[in-house]
């Protein structure tokens, strides 16, 4: 069952041999995006199901964990990792201690999630994953910006890059993706238009807070002046009535100087 164009069915077997199947939430960017445009997509997919008949013939709705994908073209600051796995971790709250659980409750509504930073890929392929992400190269970009020739196949994915490559042959495919170019620059203009308008408003900001502060500081510089008049104008015996319309202080201040 497809979901969405980045999302999928897809089947895992574990090391034991044991199938699950899983909704694969697929998500890829080249620029800092907003964690609200993820989190809608992964919402969305909370809500997808498949429907069965049981044995009995009765339709039901069938939903299925979701693990999350996110692949990056930008390196996020605060994970300086090539890719991190986040998965469900399970806490006794009254022990504090980790238990050993199997919940399909606790599976469906949680998710797992894995993050991939292509920029950090390094020159030492070690790994897998890291042979794998040879894949997705980005100093391998061609002038048309939408797709990358493969200069070196790593061992062990001739399979996945044959397909890859082939996808990119097919013309109507290769427009769609130059049309997503076209509307990620789009959003790159707008998201540029948008920042700086942004910084204009931060900075008219910090300009009206400091004028609000140095008017504070006038009124006070002002207010002390007053105080110091009233207690000159006590000193030459005017009354505090007097004073009062002199400065126009209030006559409890005025008090507070005898």
């Amino acid at each position: 069952m497809k979901v969405e164009d980045s999302n999928f069915i897809a089947i895992i077997i574990d090391e034991n041999g044991k199938r699950q199947k899983v909704i694969i939430e697929l998500q890829k960017s080249k620029l800092p995006t907003n964690a609200l445009r993820f989190r809608t997509y992964l919402g969305t997919n909370y809500s997808k199901h498949e429907v069965v008949v049981n044995e009995m013939g009765v339709e039901k709705p069938r939903v299925y964990p979701i693990i999350a994908i996110y692949i990056l073209g930008y390196n996020v600051v605060d994970i300086p990792y090539l890719a991190v796995n986040i998965d469900n971790k399970i806490t006794n709250t009254v022990t504090k201690k980790e238990v050993a659980v199997t919940s399909d409750f606790i599976d469906l509504l949680t998710n797992k999630t894995r993050i991939i930073q292509i920029r950090r890929l390094s020159e030492n392929r070690l790994t897998r994953l890291e042979r794998f992400l040879m894949l997705f190269n980005q100093t391998w970009i061609t002038s048309e910006r939408v797709t990358l020739e493969l200069e070196e196949i790593p061992e062990g994915f001739d399979d996945v890059a044959k397909y890859l490559q082939g996808a990119m042959k097919d013309d109507a495919f290769r427009l769609k993706l130059k049309a997503e170019e076209e509307v990620d620059a789009l959003f790159r203009s707008q998201e540029a238009e948008i920042a700086a308008a942004w910084q204009q408003l931060q900075e008219a900001k910090k300009a009206i807070e400091a004028a609000k502060q140095q008017v504070e500081a006038e009124q006070k510089k002002a207010q002390a002046a007053k105080v110091q008049f009233a207690q000159y104008l006590l000193q030459e015996g005017k009354t505090v009535v007097e004073i009062m319309k002199i400065t126009a202080l209030d006559e409890n201040t005025i008090l507070g100087l005898l």
